[in-house]
């Protein structure tokens, strides 16, 4: 969980935090590309800090592949599968919601009614302190929402979602365009989080899969279309 972690993290935790290698922690950390503090010749990094780097870079889609590729891994060196996550009733093909709050409250619906919210209340409170501070929608019409930090008390299983509004919500994004594909996300596991989150950063990088989502005819056609892209993305990692 994300209590698990101190305030402050030392090299190692935060390699484990990440799922990278210590010496890219270091790297990261000298080149600035890291929020640390120096004390002797350590480096010491704010949870608090690291996890706002990471939604600012997701925004900002500076992470490299390689980078992501590194982030996705588990503890036994290998990638999750979104799809897995995945059944018919996470998937709602048209939002009704027409504004950015109507979107996340329909959303964490969504997750009460297919049972893996037990305190809608507190998540979707969660998920909107998340969005104060930093809008989730990115560029090419699709959104992130998450809250910055979830507990077993708000949800009963890992919760990924997804959302699909063809005419587009305002939700603030980077392009300042209108968002069409919300992927709800509530993981109280911040490995597991970052893990995921990294993941599905790589998956929409080819632009086409949004594409492909909002043709989709029903939810099964939805699972198989990330499924499909994330069998391709591990035919790429094997030529590596």
């Amino acid at each position: 969980m994300f209590e698990e972690y101190e305030d402050i993290l030392t090299t190692d935790e935060l390699a484990q935090m990440l799922r990278l290698n210590v010496r890219t922690v270091i790297k990261l950390a000298k080149e600035g590309q890291l929020p640390a503090a120096r004390i002797a010749s350590q480096f010491r990094f704010s949870k608090e800090k690291i996890l706002e780097w990471l939604d600012l870079q997701m925004n900002k889609n500076q992470y490299s592949d390689d980078l992501l590729a590194d982030m996705e891994k588990g503890e036994m060196e290998k990638t999750i599968s979104l799809y897995k996550f995945l059944v018919p009733e996470h998937i709602e093909l048209n939002l009704k919601a027409t504004k950015k709050d109507q979107a996340l409250e329909e959303m964490v619906a969504l997750g009460t009614k297919s049972g893996l919210v037990k305190n809608a209340e507190e998540l979707l409170k969660s998920i909107r302190m998340r969005e104060e501070l930093n809008s989730t929608g990115l560029e090419n019409g699709i959104a992130f929402p998450h809250p910055r930090q979830t507990n077993w008390l708000m949800v009963k299983n890992i919760v990924v979602l997804i959302g699909i509004s063809k005419a587009g919500i305002e939700f603030n994004a980077l392009d300042q365009k209108p968002t069409q594909l919300i992927i709800m996300l509530a993981i109280p596991i911040l490995p597991l989080h970052l893990q995921i989150l990294s993941h599905i950063a790589r998956i929409f990088r080819d632009t086409g899969i949004k594409d492909q989502i909002l043709a989709a005819s029903d939810p099964k056609q939805v699972i198989e279309i990330i499924k499909a892209r994330e069998e391709s993305l591990a035919k790429v990692a094997e030529t590596k």
